[in-house]
Protein backbone atom coordinates (compact mmCIF):
# COMPACT_ATOMS: atom_id res chain seq x y z
CA UNK A 1 0.00 0.00 0.00
CA UNK A 2 2.85 2.24 1.11
CA UNK A 3 4.93 1.82 -2.70
CA UNK A 4 1.58 2.24 -4.15
CA UNK A 5 0.74 6.01 -2.45
CA UNK A 6 4.75 6.65 -3.16
CA UNK A 7 4.22 5.76 -6.41
CA UNK A 8 1.12 8.07 -6.78
CA UNK A 9 3.04 11.17 -4.23
CA UNK A 10 6.04 10.74 -7.64
CA UNK A 11 3.24 10.91 -10.57
CA UNK A 12 1.74 13.79 -8.97
CA UNK A 13 5.11 15.50 -8.50
CA UNK A 14 6.46 14.48 -11.89
CA UNK A 15 2.88 16.01 -13.56
CA UNK A 16 3.03 19.19 -11.12
CA UNK A 17 7.18 19.85 -12.27
CA UNK A 18 6.10 19.02 -16.05
CA UNK A 19 3.59 21.32 -15.71
CA UNK A 20 5.11 24.17 -14.32
CA UNK A 21 8.30 23.60 -16.33
CA UNK A 22 5.79 23.73 -19.26
CA UNK A 23 6.46 26.95 -22.23
CA UNK A 24 2.88 26.14 -22.52
CA UNK A 25 3.61 25.28 -25.94
CA UNK A 26 2.27 21.93 -27.95
CA UNK A 27 3.82 18.34 -26.94
CA UNK A 28 4.40 15.91 -29.40
CA UNK A 29 4.70 15.95 -32.71
CA UNK A 30 3.80 19.30 -34.31
CA UNK A 31 1.31 20.06 -37.42
CA UNK A 32 2.82 20.84 -40.34
CA UNK A 33 3.11 24.61 -41.37
CA UNK A 34 -0.01 25.84 -43.15
CA UNK A 35 0.38 26.32 -47.03
CA UNK A 36 1.00 29.97 -47.93
CA UNK A 37 -2.21 32.27 -48.19
CA UNK A 38 -3.01 35.59 -49.08
CA UNK A 39 -5.82 35.50 -46.46
CA UNK A 40 -3.84 34.49 -43.13
CA UNK A 41 -1.26 35.67 -40.86
CA UNK A 42 -0.41 35.09 -37.65
CA UNK A 43 0.82 37.55 -34.87
CA UNK A 44 -0.32 39.75 -32.43
CA UNK A 45 -1.84 43.38 -31.47
CA UNK A 46 -1.72 44.57 -28.06
CA UNK A 47 -1.86 48.45 -27.48
CA UNK A 48 -4.31 50.39 -29.94
CA UNK A 49 -4.26 54.12 -28.82
CA UNK A 50 -6.46 56.76 -30.92
CA UNK A 51 -5.65 60.31 -31.26
CA UNK A 52 -7.41 62.95 -33.97
CA UNK A 53 -9.58 60.19 -35.71
CA UNK A 54 -6.22 58.03 -36.05
CA UNK A 55 -5.01 54.80 -34.86
CA UNK A 56 -1.82 53.15 -33.76
CA UNK A 57 -1.59 49.41 -33.57
CA UNK A 58 2.01 47.32 -32.24
CA UNK A 59 2.43 44.13 -31.70
CA UNK A 60 0.13 41.53 -29.63
CA UNK A 61 -3.21 39.09 -31.25
CA UNK A 62 -4.06 37.26 -33.91
CA UNK A 63 -4.27 39.11 -37.50
CA UNK A 64 -5.06 38.46 -41.32
CA UNK A 65 -4.19 40.24 -44.34
CA UNK A 66 -7.25 42.42 -45.30
CA UNK A 67 -9.29 40.75 -48.48
CA UNK A 68 -10.62 43.57 -50.74
CA UNK A 69 -11.86 44.23 -54.29
CA UNK A 70 -9.35 42.89 -56.50
CA UNK A 71 -6.40 44.99 -56.87
CA UNK A 72 -4.90 45.12 -60.63
CA UNK A 73 -1.21 45.01 -61.48
CA UNK A 74 -0.22 48.73 -61.70
CA UNK A 75 3.77 49.95 -61.37
CA UNK A 76 5.47 53.11 -61.14
CA UNK A 77 9.26 54.39 -61.34
CA UNK A 78 10.73 57.46 -59.93
CA UNK A 79 14.55 58.41 -59.25
CA UNK A 80 14.52 59.58 -55.75
CA UNK A 81 18.01 61.27 -54.44
CA UNK A 82 19.61 62.79 -50.98
CA UNK A 83 16.74 65.26 -51.50
CA UNK A 84 13.85 62.99 -50.81
CA UNK A 85 10.96 62.53 -53.39
CA UNK A 86 8.03 60.38 -53.80
CA UNK A 87 5.97 57.49 -55.40
CA UNK A 88 2.45 56.43 -56.00
CA UNK A 89 0.38 53.75 -57.57
CA UNK A 90 -2.89 52.38 -56.83
CA UNK A 91 -3.91 54.61 -54.03
CA UNK A 92 -0.53 53.61 -52.33
CA UNK A 93 1.99 56.42 -51.70
CA UNK A 94 5.61 56.28 -50.60
CA UNK A 95 7.19 59.06 -49.11
CA UNK A 96 11.18 59.56 -48.67
CA UNK A 97 12.22 62.03 -46.85
CA UNK A 98 15.31 64.34 -47.43
CA UNK A 99 18.50 62.49 -45.91
CA UNK A 100 16.86 59.20 -46.26
CA UNK A 101 19.35 58.18 -49.03
CA UNK A 102 22.86 59.05 -50.07
CA UNK A 103 22.96 58.80 -53.76
CA UNK A 104 20.13 58.41 -56.22
CA UNK A 105 18.27 55.37 -57.05
CA UNK A 106 15.93 54.52 -59.64
CA UNK A 107 12.75 53.27 -57.51
CA UNK A 108 10.02 51.03 -58.51
CA UNK A 109 6.60 50.61 -56.81
CA UNK A 110 4.22 47.42 -57.93
CA UNK A 111 0.96 46.51 -56.62
CA UNK A 112 0.53 42.66 -57.53
CA UNK A 113 -2.96 41.97 -59.07
CA UNK A 114 -4.25 40.27 -55.72
CA UNK A 115 -7.38 40.88 -53.44
CA UNK A 116 -4.98 41.49 -50.91
CA UNK A 117 -3.75 45.22 -50.43
CA UNK A 118 0.23 44.70 -50.78
CA UNK A 119 2.54 46.57 -52.50
CA UNK A 120 6.18 45.34 -53.73
CA UNK A 121 9.24 47.74 -53.82
CA UNK A 122 12.55 47.59 -55.90
CA UNK A 123 15.83 47.30 -55.55
CA UNK A 124 14.76 44.49 -53.15
CA UNK A 125 16.34 45.54 -49.84
CA UNK A 126 17.52 48.83 -50.40
CA UNK A 127 18.54 50.34 -47.08
CA UNK A 128 17.33 53.94 -45.66
CA UNK A 129 19.12 55.84 -42.91
CA UNK A 130 17.61 54.97 -39.44
CA UNK A 131 17.18 58.92 -39.00
CA UNK A 132 15.32 59.36 -41.89
CA UNK A 133 12.61 56.95 -42.70
CA UNK A 134 10.27 56.76 -45.43
CA UNK A 135 6.26 56.81 -45.00
CA UNK A 136 4.73 53.89 -46.54
CA UNK A 137 0.68 54.88 -47.09
CA UNK A 138 -1.41 52.37 -48.34
CA UNK A 139 -5.22 52.79 -48.94
CA UNK A 140 -8.09 49.90 -47.83
CA UNK A 141 -10.52 51.45 -50.19
CA UNK A 142 -12.79 48.76 -51.64
CA UNK A 143 -12.11 46.64 -48.48
CA UNK A 144 -14.92 44.55 -46.33
CA UNK A 145 -13.15 45.67 -43.13
CA UNK A 146 -14.60 42.77 -39.98
CA UNK A 147 -16.27 44.36 -36.80
CA UNK A 148 -14.12 45.80 -34.55
CA UNK A 149 -10.85 45.37 -36.94
CA UNK A 150 -7.23 46.86 -35.81
CA UNK A 151 -5.48 47.74 -39.49
CA UNK A 152 -1.59 47.62 -39.37
CA UNK A 153 0.92 47.17 -42.13
CA UNK A 154 3.29 44.31 -42.09
CA UNK A 155 6.68 43.31 -44.00
CA UNK A 156 5.43 39.98 -45.87
CA UNK A 157 7.58 37.46 -48.27
CA UNK A 158 6.83 36.87 -51.51
CA UNK A 159 4.42 34.05 -50.33
CA UNK A 160 2.55 36.22 -48.21
CA UNK A 161 3.85 35.11 -44.72
CA UNK A 162 4.18 37.30 -41.85
CA UNK A 163 8.07 38.83 -41.43
CA UNK A 164 7.12 41.70 -38.93
CA UNK A 165 4.90 43.59 -37.98
CA UNK A 166 4.82 47.55 -38.24
CA UNK A 167 4.02 50.66 -36.05
CA UNK A 168 1.06 51.65 -38.12
CA UNK A 169 -1.65 54.70 -38.25
CA UNK A 170 -5.04 54.55 -39.58
CA UNK A 171 -6.74 57.27 -41.46
CA UNK A 172 -10.46 56.11 -40.93
CA UNK A 173 -11.37 59.40 -42.68
CA UNK A 174 -9.02 58.85 -45.92
CA UNK A 175 -8.86 54.91 -45.81
CA UNK A 176 -5.46 54.75 -45.81
CA UNK A 177 -2.86 52.84 -42.80
CA UNK A 178 1.08 54.84 -42.65
CA UNK A 179 3.94 52.95 -41.40
CA UNK A 180 7.90 53.54 -41.31
CA UNK A 181 9.79 51.52 -43.40
CA UNK A 182 13.54 51.00 -43.25
CA UNK A 183 13.98 49.17 -46.19
CA UNK A 184 12.62 47.57 -49.67
CA UNK A 185 10.53 44.15 -49.38
CA UNK A 186 6.99 43.75 -50.00
CA UNK A 187 4.29 45.60 -47.35
CA UNK A 188 0.41 43.94 -47.30
CA UNK A 189 -2.24 45.29 -44.88
CA UNK A 190 -3.68 43.69 -42.40
CA UNK A 191 -6.59 43.07 -39.60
Amino acid sequence: MRVLAGAAFTAALLATVATGCSDGGITGPSAPPPAPSENLIGTAISTVSSTAGALTSTVGATLDLLTCSPQSYAKATESIGPAGGSISVSGHKLVVPRGALSRTVTITMETPSSRVRSVRFSPEGLRFKASAKPTLTMSYSGCLLPHGALLGIDYVSESLNLLETLKSTVDLRQKTVSAGIGHFSRYAIHY
